[in-house]
């Protein structure tokens, strides 16, 4: 049989503790939508998925350095601490090290590390190059 998925939209601490209560003992997904960055933390380090070729990882970046402009929904960055307007500050592709890529080379890497499995993106919330 299928299971039954349900939502509910947490405003308080007594939400949240009716919500644990409630799916005590089973298997549990929280998302936390509307989060200030201001919570967020500095920098983000994630390892990136392998992809079939033309699978999208979710994201827009521009500049020089990249920074992320745009996050769709299901990415796997939304379920980690990155949000637009952070710069990648290091892509570890293919065994090389790229130090605050532009756009154009995050993009370009990215594509040719596609069946990588130790590519890793890190995000920094300010821009820092020393």
């Amino acid at each position: 049989s299928e299971e039954e998925s349900e939502s509910k939209i947490i405003e308080s601490e007594e939400d949240i503790a009716e919500a644990l209560l409630e799916s005590s003992g089973c298997n549990r997904v929280f998302n936390f939508g509307n989060v200030e960055t201001g919570y967020m933390p500095d920098e983000f380090l994630t390892v990136l998925p392998v992809q079939m070729d033309g699978e999208s990882l979710g994201f827009k970046v521009l500049g020089d350095p990249a920074q992320i402009t745009y996050i769709e929904d299901g990415s796997l960055l939304q379920e980690e601490y990155v949000t637009p307007g952070m710069y990648v500050s290091e892509l570890v592709a293919n065994g090389k090290r790229y130090t605050y890529p532009s756009a154009k080379v995050l993009i370009k890497k990215l594509k040719k590390s596609n069946d990588d499995f130790d590519r890793t993106l890190k995000c920094v919330k300010y821009l820092d190059r020393e």
